[in-house]
């Protein structure tokens, strides 16, 4: 998983994903766990994304990084 957008345990599950291995592994532990563990660690990344990158808050950074770099600007 991203670590920017994935709190392990949390929101997802993070492990190496060059590593078969580790991906079996986190699938498999997310299988071991009761479904309304998974359903609400799906609930909590869902939040998370939209709250942290959805198109509003990611065009009020852009538009907040516009502002700063022109108030940079030599005159």
């Amino acid at each position: 998983g991203c670590p920017e957008t994935i709190r392990d345990g949390v929101t997802g599950v993070l492990v190496d994903p060059a590593r078969v291995e580790a991906v079996a592994d986190g699938i498999a532990a997310l299988l071991r766990q009761p479904v309304s563990v998974r359903d609400e660690m799906g609930r909590r990344g869902r939040e998370f994304v939209e709250t942290n990158f959805s198109y509003p808050v990611f065009a009020a950074r852009v538009g907040s990084w516009v502002e700063d770099l022109a108030a940079r600007r030599p005159a």
